[in-house]
């Protein structure tokens, strides 16, 4: 008697690829100069302290060193992952998973809209009935070609993924 079960072959989960966030240039010069006076104005602060010129001052010996943890903690690292059955996306302790089925759209923008994307040329996904996430994966052709292979329900349109009905 045959079985109902579908074959070995079917079963098998995909590789899971990460792509790491396009950084615009002037982006990480941006993100450089931030730490270095997020670093420089403490250490400075401190040895004015310490060579007698001036007292504590908690505002400028931690706050930028505050500042600069709370930025890391929602901005590093940056990747993307698509796995067997969804996109992943992550932004320090931010993670976001969208069921790979449920995309309904794929397109190029460029926005400075908050996202997690180091980048101001992004890829808008559409899911669900209204919502969206921006990204921008560093290989973005990779990127969209993989995607397309695992979202059955996508097909290009123009330059832009698009789900059909069947």
């Amino acid at each position: 008697m045959m079985g109902t079960h579908p074959p070995r072959d079917a079963l098998a989960q995909r590789e899971t690829l990460r792509f790491a966030t396009r950084i615009d240039r002037w982006l990480g010069a941006v993100g450089v100069l931030y730490v270095l006076v997020a670093l420089g104005i403490p250490v400075w602060h401190l040895g004015e302290v310490l060579g007698g010129g001036s007292a504590f001052q908690p505002a400028v010996g931690v706050l930028p060193l505050l500042i600069l943890g709370l930025l890391w903690t929602v901005a590093v690292p940056c990747s993307y992952e698509l796995r067997d059955v969804a996109l992943v996306a992550r932004s320090g302790l931010i993670t976001v998973a969208i069921p790979l089925l449920a995309i309904t759209r794929v397109r190029r923008i460029f926005s400075a809209e908050s996202a997690p994307a180091w980048s101001l040329h992004r890829l808008e996904v559409s899911y669900g009935k209204t919502r969206k996430l921006l990204i921008s994966p560093e290989r973005e052709a990779e990127f969209l070609r993989e995607l397309k292979s695992r979202a059955p329900q996508l097909l290009w349109v123009g330059d832009e993924l698009a789900a059909f009905d069947e």
